[in-house]
């Protein structure tokens, strides 16, 4: 089994024009603040994404805050907040597109420094930044089983729990016990499996297999969890 240490929220990064804000006054105030929460040398400005990509490409970001714990997190969260500034959290940068024009926000990678695993008998714990090929490599060195799936693919623990990523036929929601969070309004809940409601990859691809080969078309759903849900959808069409 395996319980995560996981800190997530955010937005999806998108291009941004850069506005003509004076960077002297509201920026520099804004990055003061970022430098008193993480540390002067954690904290940079306008830092090319194509650096923290594995695609190596992206423009730059207005801050990039690499963190160390959930209470920074919290601290830049609830900062953004208030300054109506966007936010996105970052892992390993695998399979992530920005644009040349980069991110007007506040970029927070966790990946380096936010990346701890430890073992307590059958039990691994993990904080979101880190990788899940050292995630396998550990459960392997303590003759634990059922994280091998997971063991290629090339993310941190934070997005692989955001997605349900899986392989080979496993799923993180396989191995799972429970999860910490951080909500938008920077409270902390420890949300089990099944509060977490973990979608499966295997009704996605089901969706799409019905879409391509019978041009049965359905929108992606909260609703839609199971395959259940998703015979309950096609009756309502074909009826």
């Amino acid at each position: 089994m395996c319980e995560c240490t996981l800190y997530f929220a955010g937005r999806l990064l998108y291009d941004g024009e850069r506005k003509n804000k004076n960077r002297n006054g509201d920026e520099h105030r804004v990055y003061k603040q970022l430098c008193k929460i993480s540390g002067e040398e954690n904290v940079l400005r306008d830092e090319p994404m194509k650096k923290h990509t594995t695609f190596r490409i992206g423009g730059p970001a207005d801050y990039f805050v690499t963190v160390q714990s959930k209470d920074e997190i919290r601290e830049i969260l609830l900062l953004c907040k208030r300054e109506q500034i966007p936010y996105y959290i970052l892992g390993n940068g695998s399979n992530l597109l920005v644009g040349d024009k980069g991110y007007r926000g506040v970029v927070i990678q966790i990946c380096k420094r936010m990346n701890e695993i430890r073992t307590e008998e059958n039990k691994i714990y993990a904080q979101a930044g880190a990788l899940l090929s050292k995630i396998a490599a550990q459960a392997l060195s303590n003759s634990l089983t059922g994280f091998e799936f997971a063991s290629g693919i090339p993310g941190t623990l934070g997005g692989a729990v955001m997605m349900n990523a899986g392989a080979y036929g496993g799923e993180m929601k396989h191995v799972l016990e429970s999860a910490d969070v951080l909500t938008p309004e920077g409270e902390f809940l420890t949300l089990s499996l099944e509060e977490l409601e973990l979608d499966s990859l295997d009704t996605v691809d089901l969706m799409m297999t019905f879409e391509d080969e019978f041009g049965i078309q359905m929108e992606m759903s909260e609703d839609i969890k199971t395959v259940g849900d998703i015979a309950k959808a096609i009756e309502e069409q074909t009826k």
